[in-house]
Formats: C-alpha cells, sequence, structure tokens
C-alpha cells in the first residue's frame, strides 16, 4: 500500500512531486546542490531530507526559508520503506571523489527501487550501470544546471514509472540471489 507520510506532515498538495534525499546528511552526497536548486525550483517539486548529519542545520535552516524543502527526523528501520514510499522520486547523489563512492551502490537507491519509485543518481559507473538496464530512473550530470534538467525528467518519471522495470531489477538484486554469487566466490577461493 502506498502511505503519503510526507503529504499529511508537510501539507504537500497532490500535484506537486515529493523527492526524497534518505540517509547521512553529510558533504560528498550532493545535498548542498539539491539545496541550491530547491531553492528556486518551480512550485511544482519539493525535496524532503530524511535522516541526520553535519548538514542538518543547513537543512533546518533552509527549510524555514524555503516552501520547498523539507527536514525530516530519520526514522527507525522498520518503518523505513513505507516513508521511502511517501515520495515519487528518490535521490542517490555522489560526489566522485574517491574510488570507493566512484563505484559504490547505495542502499537508499535499492530501498527506492523496492518501494517502486524512479530515482536519479549520479553518473558513476555502477548506478549508472543499474538505472541504463533496468530503466528506473535517469542520471544527473554534474553541476546544478545538469541536476535541474533531469529534475524535469524524473517528474515525468514519476508518472509514468513501468511496474516491469522495478520487478526485474527487485528479482535480481535480492538477498537470495546475491547470496549465490557471494557463496560462489567463496567456493571459488
Amino acid at each position: 500500500p502506498r502511505f503519503d507520510h510526507f503529504r499529511k506532515k508537510f501539507l504537500i498538495p497532490e500535484d506537486v512531486t515529493v523527492f526524497l534525499y534518505q540517509g547521512a546528511l553529510s558533504h560528498g552526497r550532493g545535498i548542498l546542490q539539491l539545496v541550491e536548486v530547491f531553492k528556486s525550483i518551480d512550485k511544482k517539486a519539493v525535496v524532503v531530507f530524511m535522516g541526520y548529519g553535519t548538514l542538518e542545520p543547513l537543512i533546518k535552516e533552509a527549510s524555514h526559508r524555503y516552501d520547498t524543502i523539507f527536514f525530516h527526523e530519520a526514522v527507525s528501520p522498520d518503518v523505513l520503506l513505507e516513508y521511502t514510499g511517501s515520495a515519487d522520486v528518490g535521490l542517490s547523489l555522489i560526489e566522485d571523489t574517491c574510488l570507493s563512492y566512484r563505484y559504490c551502490l547505495p542502499n537508499k537507491m535499492f530501498e527506492y527501487i523496492m518501494v517502486g519509485i524512479p530515482i536519479i543518481v549520479s553518473d558513476l559507473p555502477e548506478m549508472r550501470k543499474v538505472v541504463q538496464e533496468y530503466g528506473v530512473g535517469v542520471i544527473a550530470q554534474n553541476g546544478e544546471l545538469g541536476l535541474t534538467q533531469v529534475i524535469e525528467e524524473a517528474i515525468l518519471l514519476s508518472k509514468q514509472a513501468k511496474k516491469e522495470s522495478f520487478d526485474r531489477v527487485r528479482r535480481e538484486y535480492n538477498w537470495e540471489n546475491q547470496e549465490k554469487r557471494l557463496l560462489e566466490v567463496y567456493d571459488a577461493l
């Protein structure tokens, strides 16, 4: 079932697209760019930052000044996916600052996919591969201009997201399948 925690809490109209960033509110995750873009975005989209971290004060301040930016405290893991499913589009923007980040596949990306909402991801190899192979989102180029353009694309995608694409990636990227691969690697050692 679809939940609407954010629309209810923040009184967001139905015709406004809700973007969600969930997780660590820290540098290196595209948060500063998101704040800048959503400060001046058309009122047809809002962003909710849900989590905690060093950028929490900056986000809270922005949420008091702009009606397109909201802060929601972190929620417990047992209700996380209810909140994730309350958004229309998920955000997973990792800055390419080291090899670990360049080749990452963040959990939040798969949480968005598991609840069936399209994602905006950084143009990094592994994230790009999942989005292109399964058609579950859009890829953001670096910079605020690139981000603004993909937000427009994501608004359209959120209205026409194909259930089959999300089902396909769920079948491939689940613990049962990944466990088999992990055991094969261990057996090969």
